[in-house]
């Protein structure tokens, strides 16, 4: 690995926002259920500490989800992702596709499916049949993919000319 060309930091703001509504969501469930205990009030006490406990694994699993996504880093020879250095010459196809969710039921619209949700997806596939996935959700994929396709047509171009 060489220098690092470019890197593309991810938009974690969404898992930052669930972390901390999820606590504060929690501490104010364990204020309730100690009041709801101290007052022998049974419904209250069954809901906050239902809805605490769903509110701190939220809180959880938005913190952990956060650190878990790292930056995507773009070198002269390869890339650095989440699931760790992806060679340039290890890469079989490099695509940028587009995921729709369409309703559970067949709504149509001009003729149409009605789409409910769209995500871009930049997927890298190998050689060995390992495939990447960035979700654009995440990161910045239309960039990553321009950048990631230029680098790859000028590495294969350089390495073509010294065989």
């Amino acid at each position: 690995m060489d220098n690092v060309l470019f890197t593309f930091n991810p938009n974690t703001s969404e898992q930052s926002l669930y972390f901390i509504g999820g606590l504060i969501l929690f501490i104010v469930c364990l204020l309730l259920f100690f009041f709801s205990l101290k007052n022998n009030k049974k419904l209250l006490l069954l809901f906050s500490g239902f809805i605490g406990i769903v509110a701190l694994g939220t809180s959880i699993f938005s913190y952990l989800t956060e650190n878990r996504i790292l930056p995507v880093q773009l070198y002269e020879n390869g890339i650095s992702s989440t699931k760790g250095f992806i060679n340039f010459n290890d890469i079989e196809m490099i695509k940028l596709d587009e995921f729709k969710e369409h309703s559970k039921y067949p709504i149509q619209k001009d003729g149409q499916l009605v789409v409910l949700d769209q995500t871009k997806l930049l997927i890298i596939k190998e050689y060995n049949s390992t495939t990447h996935v960035l979700s654009g959700l995440n990161y910045p994929v239309n960039d990553i993919y321009n950048e990631l396709e230029t680098l790859v047509q000028q590495w294969r171009e350089k390495n073509k000319s010294e065989k």
